[in-house]
Formats: C-alpha cells, structure tokens, sequence
C-alpha cells in the first residue's frame, strides 16, 4: 500500500480526477483562448494532449502573468506523464498565487515523483506552506500524512489523517481510503483499530451500474480508446456533473459515479436531481462527443440508482 500512496493521492478526491483534468485541458482553454474564440468547437487537435500542451505553453509565453494558464499548463503535463514539466509550470503558478493550497500540494505531488518518491527539502517547505494557507486543505493534509509516516512519524501521519477522515463524508471512498491508512498506522503503532465511525449510506449519494457494448458494435474501437462514463444534467449545461474514465478494452465494466467522481470534488449526485448517464467510447481521447465515437444511453435516473448501459449507437456527422 505504501508504494502506491503517493500516486493515490493524486486521484484521492475522485478516481475520475484524470477525467476532469482531461476535460479542463481539452475544452476550457480552447474555449477560453483568444486565438480560438473564432475556431470550431471541434478543433482538430481536440483530442491530441502533447498539441494542446504546447499551444497553451506558446500562449503563456506571450502572457507569463496567467496563473490559470500555469496551473492548466502543470495538469496538462501530469496528466502526460511530463513530471518535471508540470512541476516546472506549478513552480511559476505557486509564484503567482502563494496562497493558493490547492497549487501548493498538486506542486508537492509532482516533486517527489520527480524526484523517485524521496521527500526533498522543497516538497517540505511547499507543503509546509499549503498547509498554512489551508490547514485543512485535503490534498494537504493527504500527503502531510505519507510525509510523517515515510519518516516513521506514525503518530503524526495519524494527526494530519484523522483530521482528514474527519472533514470526509461519511461513506465515501475518500473516508474509505484515509480510515484503510490510520488504520495500518495504528497497527504498527501497536494499537487496536479505532471504532468504525457512524456512516451515512455511501450508496444513497452513488450511481452505480454496468457499461457493455452492442454485439453489433464490436470491431468498431480500439481496446486503448477511452471509455468515458458522464453523468449530465438533462438541461443543464454540457460539462459532466461526474466522471470516471476506462479503457475500452475493459467493456464490460463495472462503474460508480459518487461525490470522488464529481467534477467539483465534494460535490455529491443527490444534489443534481435527475442526471442521464452516458457511456462513449473515444476514439481521440476527448469527452467531447465526435463524430465515430461509439454510446449509450441511460433514461433520468437519481443517486442511488443502479443502470445498466448498452454502448448500441454510432455518432454520426
């Protein structure tokens, strides 16, 4: 568990995480552009992250002071694999918003995986001071947490997780992980586990369910397209209310779309009302329907739902 922690932390808040970054990246800054406001919506390199990364880095050449770009431009790069990228564009977000906690600990994140998961005197002073602008900030304390225990602090790893299970909602899979960690430290602390905590019933603010494809389908996709799972508004905007992400090559796959898989972490489903859930499998890597990708289609459906989706259609022009 412990190898693993690190890269956890990074989709702690929601397993769809890379998702929502994947949708921001892809959509947001070509919307938001000066140089695309004229452009299609679906621009060619819709889907293609290492153009999209490096227009936005050309953008930020000419606008340096665009700390959203910055902040954009350090996820764009995570989201690649491009570590030390990322951590060179959160370096100059964090320059332009030092007190922003949320920069802070994403800058923490990617600086020990540059660095081989060792914790460097710079991961420890910008985590010391996410931690002062936010004392409660989730990500924050998260690593707070993995700093104290990959130092034997077990007792301090416990102090950071707890005030983090506390401020978690109850049943949801992010109390389930940081309970799953204070109670591996407690046990090498040679203590008994705490008494499980009073929970509200995870799956009264969850939509769960099964994605397959249509027999007729088959041969239509690549096993390495993505497979999106959305939750949307029927009338509300087109941004996904939550998301989780798969490969193609997993159909059929088991899903759940809860408050960690929100677009606004924290966010539960129950407060949406009815949502339609979607299932699209795409070709270019987008959430964005284009024309070949494969979907389908639930009716309105509320948290606590359980849907069974058939992919059965092709988007055509």
């Amino acid at each position: 568990m412990r190898a693993s922690l690190l890269v956890a932390s990074v989709t702690l808040a929601a397993i769809a995480t890379a998702a929502a970054i994947v949708y921001y990246v892809q959509v947001r800054p070509l919307a938001n552009a000066p140089e695309s406001r004229a452009a299609p919506a679906q621009s060619e390199h819709a889907g293609d992250m290492p153009s999209l990364a490096t227009r936005l880095a050309q953008r930020l050449e000419r606008a340096p002071g665009d700390a959203e770009g910055w902040v954009l431009l350090g996820k764009t790069y995570q989201q690649m694999g491009n570590f030390a990228g990322a951590a060179d564009a959160l370096r100059r977000a964090a320059a332009l918003l030092p007190g922003d906690a949320g920069v802070l600990a994403d800058l923490v994140d990617v600086l020990v995986v540059v660095s081989g998961r060792r914790w460097t005197e710079e991961a420890r002073s910008t985590l010391a001071a996410a931690l002062r602008a936010d004392p409660a900030h989730w990500k924050a304390l998260w690593l707070a947490g993995t700093e104290a225990f990959d130092r034997h602090d077990y007792r301090g790893a416990l102090a950071h997780w707890e005030k983090l299970a506390n401020n978690a909602a109850p049943g949801s899979e992010m109390r389930s992980q940081v309970e799953s960690s204070i109670a591996e430290a407690r046990a090498l602390l040679g203590e008994k586990p705490a008494a499980p905590r009073e929970a509200a019933k995870a799956a009264a603010g969850a939509i769960t369910g099964t994605v397959e494809l249509s027999p007729a389908l088959r041969g239509r996709y690549e096993p390495a397209d993505t497979l999106f799972v959305l939750a949307r508004a029927p009338s509300g905007p087109p941004m996904p209310l939550a998301v989780q992400r798969f490969r193609a090559g997993e159909l059929p796959v088991r899903f759940r779309l809860d408050e960690n898989s929100s677009m606004v972490p924290g966010r539960v489903l129950a407060e949406a009302g009815e949502v339609s859930i979607v299932a699209r499998i795409s070709r270019s890597g987008s959430p964005q329907a284009q024309p070949g990708d494969l979907e389908g289609r639930s009716g309105p459906v509320r948290a606590g739902a359980k849907v069974r989706i058939v992919i059965d259609r092709a988007i055509e022009r």
